[in-house]
């Protein structure tokens, strides 16, 4: 894993400027077999709901791991992107899409994986969950896959 520091990489206040105008997504769709478990696991454990998951590439900014670092917006200014909104048109209700709401509190792998088990856990309203010991499994192996030992 590449760590980023801010120190001497700074940009100016033209390049900061820009750089929300110029950012540009790509959609990428290469999943892991962890992934695809996951999500088919929380698909068949709430009959009649679902998961909808993406996952973008940023494009075009020399400048993004400045934004990831020190942005405290950072998560409100790219929710704002055309590409993201566009894609997100299926939650529209009465036309529009619902508010998003940015919570400023720190989680980490542990809570992940926790919420994950959680949700394939207690089961949805059609179907009887599965055992909490195969969520445990299922959701610490997505999160070991996707994040490592990465806090």
């Amino acid at each position: 894993m590449k760590h980023y520091s801010i120190k001497g990489n700074i940009p100016s206040k033209e390049e900061l400027k820009n750089l929300w105008e110029n950012l540009k997504l790509k959609k990428v769709n290469n999943w892991t077999k962890f992934t695809n478990i996951l999500v088919e696991s929380i698909i068949d454990y709430y009959s009649n709901g679902g998961i909808k998951i993406s996952k973008y590439k940023i494009l075009g900014s020399n400048h993004i791991h400045y934004y990831l670092l020190k942005d405290k917006n950072f998560v409100e200014n790219i929710s704002k992107n055309k590409k993201l909104l566009e894609d997100m048109d299926y939650l529209k209700l009465d036309g529009e899409l619902p508010k998003f709401k940015i919570l400023e509190h720190w989680t980490d792998i542990y809570t992940l994986a926790g919420d994950l088990a959680r949700i394939m856990g207690y089961g949805g309203a059609y179907k009887k969950a599965i055992g909490s010991n195969i969520a445990w499994k299922i959701a610490i192996e997505f999160v070991e896959n996707k994040l490592g030992n990465r806090f």
